[in-house]
């Protein structure tokens, strides 16, 4: 067998299962949303389709967490050099930091987009 096999077979393994199994859900999904609606058609139901309000503030929400991750990145390697330390904990420092960033730059976007909403509505 030759050596680069294994670790190609791994690699789609790893990724290539997960994947294939979330197109069988989805596709289950949609059969069965469909069998429901052919099922209320032919009962002399039609029900409409809930409508999908569209989010305006998308590039904003980004913009924040990416900020934010950046920042959190920066901050957790600057903690990194102010500690003098290289032990694989700091390692883990900046990871999460960087997910305490990320966090933080969507409560930050919750409260810009709810205040704007507001104006929005008024």
């Amino acid at each position: 067998m030759d050596p680069m096999l294994i670790p190609l077979l791994g690699i789609i393994c790893m990724f290539g299962m997960p994947m294939l199994f979330f197109i069988l859900v989805g596709m289950k999904k949609v059969q069965t949303k469909h069998v429901e609606r052919m099922a209320m058609i032919e009962k002399g139901f039609v029900l409409e389709e809930p409508k999908i309000q569209p989010n305006y503030y998308a590039a904003l929400r980004n913009g924040l967490v990416m900020i934010g991750l950046a920042l959190g990145g920066v901050f957790g390697v600057y903690m990194k050099i102010l500690l003098f330390t290289h032990h694989w904990e700091m390692d883990l420092l900046i990871c999460l930091m960087t997910l305490l960033g990320g966090g933080i730059g969507f409560i930050v976007y919750f409260f810009i987009a709810r205040e704007l909403l507001k104006k929005e509505r008024e």
